[in-house]
């Protein structure tokens, strides 16, 4: 496959749900706590860093930076990403393309929401780094964003894209 990506993921991902503030009976929490765990964080870290991962707000700070979920699909004429960035305003996403790499990149700050019972949102830095080994027209890069979604079109090189010679007579 000519284009490649180059996943700017990290080694794990780890999800979790708090509550904020709901006690149940006897000071317990009124819901559960639930985590995904990788087996590779296991592999990665320190078993003494693993076994004190128990306050899913702790976790959620050590998370850095998020993958951006994304299709690519090919046409003739072009490369088309579709990049999922739900709530995120146009001006807030940072698109650039450098050698043969395009990055598209945007934070999510936390929003200070003291009456909230429960958050699962994902906060911090969010980033996709595609890496592109054909040769495209990087001056006509197109983006818009609808409804939480950025289309990406990267128009192929001519060089790149069929052509039809007609065959004259005579």
């Amino acid at each position: 496959m000519p284009l490649a990506l180059a996943l700017s993921r990290s080694v794990h991902m780890i999800t979790s749900c708090q509550p904020k503030s709901a006690a149940g009976r006897n000071g317990e929490s009124a819901m559960a706590v639930y985590r995904t765990w990788s087996v590779f964080p296991v592999v990665a870290e320190p078993a003494h860093r693993v076994s004190s991962r128990t306050n899913p707000a702790e976790v959620k700070a050590e998370r850095k930076s998020h993958s951006i979920p994304v299709r690519i699909r090919e046409t003739e004429a072009a490369w088309i990403v579709m990049a999922d960035v739900p709530g995120v305003s146009a001006d807030a996403i940072g698109i650039e393309y450098y050698q043969d790499r395009l990055t598209v990149r945007y934070e999510r700050k936390a929003a200070d929401e003291a009456d909230s019972k429960f958050d699962d949102r994902v906060y911090g830095s969010f980033e996709r780094v595609i890496r592109i080994t054909d040769e495209i027209r990087s001056s006509e890069i197109a983006a818009k964003l609808e409804n939480g979604v950025l289309r990406l079109e990267i128009p192929k090189s001519e060089a790149l894209r069929p052509r039809t010679i007609p065959v004259t007579q005579g």
